[in-house]
């Protein structure tokens, strides 16, 4: 038996006295309490416990287990204490008393040559330490009952007490009075009292509301995605084997966006769970003969997000205008707007193969913390998807993003104005959209008052795209230069 001082060791030991009690043996009690490897620690063997009981002589074979418990520390006062104080708690007077009834009552009342214990071992045994502990030993002393969680009714009474306290009431009245002083600390003071005041209240009050209602929005549109992609399936990218690392896609179709003066025009992949393997900002390559056998090659931005399976789309200018068209789009993607307009037909066969990558930081202040984009009429489609990439928590670097959207027509905002409200109401703290109905053919961006408001001012980390019509592009750089941006870190994407 391996010593031990735990509790459950002095517990065990009591149940073995009570039951050599009832045996009458003389020295088993000795080898209970202290094991039989017990000896030569400062333990009394059991042959000097029965050399002991027999110098008694006969009347006393049959000593209570207190009184011999009690010798047997007597004599080892003196020796090593381990055995003695590993001994000391297991009895009192009281458990000694409890042990001898109940093996008395088990053999009919008496214990064949046993005696209740004397007043003096009684008294010797009282100074002892006892436990008063009630234990069972086929229980542990922890009931899994114990440990299980409360139950959901309880724990909505312990949250409705939290609401209902008055630290609760108090922190939301002190939240009301500094969000009121604070609203009232930045009106202007030329607004007139009562109106003032309350336009600014409801513009916090706004505020506010978009700002709790963000993290639901992602909630929402987190497992809405997650569903999506498991009913599609796992996707898988598109490859390139034929020669030049060319692939196939057929055209379905055009369809034009809202009211806007933009069509969006559809193309399906090979396979139904087929992506286009793109990187942030880059294109993907368009090319076909006409009908002179022409080649015809232009790259273009997906309007469809990067994810969607088995198909993509691209946005080009609607009407007949292909001068225009060359003008703004440039000439590659101006003859191909043209031949999707006039020659080509639903189920006609386009090669396709990714395209050059255009979005590049060549700045020196890392990490890139804010992005700034200035775009006009379709530019507005490469912005889309680096707003989404860019604006989930954790995915990048980048805390801010402003976005300066300018249109010829105010209808032109189709294209775009759902999905960037969408990801607003998801991220109204990150994101800033501001849209014109301008898109600068005359005059400059300096006198634009909605334009100046919207450009921050440059800091370091911050990036600026520019995008859209060439030369809108040409007039958005050179407002980023003169406003102080440094030229390595504005970005035109093409």
């Amino acid at each position: 038996m391996r010593e031990s001082t735990s509790p459950r060791r002095s517990r065990a030991l009591v149940a073995s006295t009570a039951v050599l009690l009832l045996c009458g043996g003389q020295h088993g009690v000795a080898e209970a309490l202290i094991g039989p490897n017990a000896a030569g620690v400062g333990a009394p063997s059991a042959s000097r416990m029965t050399a002991a009981a027999s110098a008694r002589g006969p009347s006393h074979r049959g000593v209570s287990a207190a009184r011999m418990l009690s010798d047997a520390n007597a004599e080892n006062s003196s020796g090593n204490g381990r055995w003695k104080s590993r001994a000391s708690p297991l009895f009192s007077s009281s458990g000694a008393a409890f042990a001898h009834r109940h093996a008395a009552a088990l053999v009919g009342g008496r214990v064949s040559g046993a005696r209740q214990p004397s007043d003096a071992s009684a008294t010797r045994l009282h100074a002892m330490p006892m436990s008063n502990l009630a234990v069972r030993l086929d229980e542990p002393l922890l009931s899994p009952a114990l440990n299980r969680s409360p139950p959901p009714m309880a724990m909505f009474k312990y949250l409705l007490s939290v609401f209902l306290s008055d630290a609760f009431k108090f922190a939301v009245v002190a939240f009301l009075i500094a969000f009121v002083t604070s609203i009232v600390a930045r009106s202007d003071p030329d607004l007139s009292a009562p109106k003032g005041l309350l336009d600014k209240a409801g513009g916090g009050v706004a505020s506010l509301f978009r700002w709790i209602r963000a993290p639901f929005l992602r909630m929402a549109n987190g497992v809405a995605a997650r569903r999506a992609a498991a009913a599609a399936g796992p996707a898988v990218p598109m490859t390139f084997e034929g020669e030049g690392g060319w692939g196939v896609c057929t055209y379905q179709g055009g369809e034009a966006v809202g009211k806007s003066g933009y069509v969006r025009h559809d193309f399906s992949l090979p396979d139904s769970d087929n992506v286009l393997p793109l990187t942030l900002g880059q294109h993907v390559a368009l090319c076909c003969l006409d009908n002179s056998d022409n080649v015809v090659q232009a790259e273009f931005y997906p309007y469809s997000e990067r994810s969607q399976q088995g198909k993509f789309s691209i946005l080009l200018p609607e009407g007949t205008n292909f001068a225009e068209d060359e003008n703004e789009l440039g000439i590659d993607k101006g003859g191909f707007s043209k031949l999707l307009k006039t020659e080509l037909e639903i189920g006609d066969e386009i090669a396709l193969k990714p395209g050059g990558v255009s979005l590049e930081y060549r700045g020196q202040y890392l990490p890139v913390k804010e992005m700034v984009f200035l775009c006009s009429g379709e530019g507005i489609v490469p912005v889309l998807e680096q707003v989404r990439a860019v604006l989930p928590e954790g995915s990048s670097s980048v805390q801010l993003v402003s976005v300066l959207w300018l249109c010829r027509y105010t209808k032109d905002f189709d294209v775009a104005d759902t999905l960037l409200e969408a990801e607003y109401r998801k991220y109204p703290s990150k994101l800033a959209v501001t849209c014109v109905d301008d898109d600068l053919r005359s005059g400059k961006m300096e006198d634009n008052k909605d334009v100046v408001d919207s450009v921050p001012d440059f800091l370091p980390g911050t990036m600026a795209i520019v995008t859209g019509p060439r030369a809108f592009r040409r007039k958005a750089k050179q407002y980023l230069l003169n406003a102080g941006y440094p030229n390595d870190t504005i970005c035109v994407m093409e």
